[in-house]
């Protein structure tokens, strides 16, 4: 995470992600990061951006296939920090 100056004064906080690729990491990345920002451990940021390792649907992979029943994937857009 980065904070830098931006306009009038203004500050801009920037969070960059690479999360893990393998599900039960992955999973557990975002469970721990959700529950930092929750914390107040975090600044909350004002853009995120990077790598989630996260698809929504099977045809964004290749070859399609849906992910394991058990993993359940970060709705990034409806967070609540």
């Amino acid at each position: 995470m980065i904070t830098i100056n931006w306009h009038l004064e203004r500050k801009l906080t920037v969070l960059n992600i690479y999360a893990p690729n393998e599900t039960s990491e992955n999973a557990h990345f975002w469970e721990t990061l959700l529950e930092k920002y929750r914390q107040g451990k975090y600044k909350k940021p004002d853009i995120i951006a990077g790598d989630f390792n996260v698809t929504e649907e099977a045809i964004d992979r290749l070859p399609p296939r849906e992910d394991p029943p058990h993993q359940e994937k970060p709705d990034l857009l409806n967070w609540s920090f």
